[in-house]
């Protein structure tokens, strides 16, 4: 984790050799008036996580003095304030801004995370930035292409199984499938793959045949995103019949 030096205090510097310049005493009074200008620490380290329709900040603070945080967004016409007890410090806080309700528009976003403590100091703006993704993103994405899908029969022409060659990945967004399926034993089944178990094609047995077979591909905007994506469902169309 990377270490954020804290920055208590900055003192406006002594001015020397300015008496009787009346005018240039004037431009500096207004700061000199202020005397010591009291900051508290910035969060130890803070991210910004992209999502659907929403987005995560997750942050540490361990200053002792902070008791709020101020994260504002969409250049500061939205904000959110999130209390600081002592338990928050002795761990990471994560929070989400941005859901079914209030979701948060696609787009790119500065967020600034401001400090506070409880005798009106604050710190100085921490800034990140943060992709929001969503309906645009959503109709872009494809399902996975499936070169062949081919009924496996036994020697007894009793079907067995299923072999499902896959095509390359729709994008390097791409990170896997949900197969839906019914078993044998008349119980639907749900697995996930994740791509790069589908190079060399996939085979399964135990199920039952005379119920459909589908699946989603499911699609990660960014490495570090909080939500995945997926496609509609697509039904598997297999060349042939089981039981030729």
């Amino acid at each position: 984790m990377k270490s954020i030096k804290k920055l208590y205090g900055i003192i406006v510097p002594a001015i020397i050799g300015l008496v009787g310049c009346t005018g240039m005493n004037e431009s500096i009074e207004p700061y000199l008036s202020q005397g010591e200008i009291i900051y508290i620490s910035k969060p130890d380290s803070a991210f910004a996580y992209a999502g659907d329709e929403r987005f995560m900040i997750r942050f540490w603070m361990s200053d002792p003095r902070a008791t709020r945080m101020h994260i504002y967004w969409s250049q500061r016409t939205d904000s959110l304030i999130i209390p600081i007890t002592e338990d928050d410090k002795k761990d990471m806080i994560d929070v989400y801004i941005g859901d079914a309700d209030n979701p948060i528009a696609e787009g790119n976003y500065t967020i600034e995370l401001v400090t506070h403590d409880n005798l009106g100091h604050k710190s100085i703006v921490d800034e990140k930035v943060v992709n929001v993704y969503g309906e645009i993103f959503e109709k872009r994405v494809v399902p996975k292409f499936i070169k062949s899908a081919k009924y496996r029969k036994a020697t007894n022409y009793v079907p067995e199984g299923i072999d499902i060659v896959w095509g390359s990945a729709a994008s390097e967004k791409e990170i896997g499938v949900t197969l839906y399926y019914t078993g044998s034993d008349g119980e639907p089944k749900e697995e996930f793959y994740i791509s790069s178990e589908l190079k060399n094609g996939l085979s399964l047995e135990n199920i039952d045949l005379r119920q459909p077979i589908s699946y989603v591909t499911h699609f990660l905007p960014e490495p570090t995103a909080i939500d995945t994506f997926r496609t509609v469902h697509e039904e598997l169309l297999f060349t042939g019949s089981p039981y030729q």
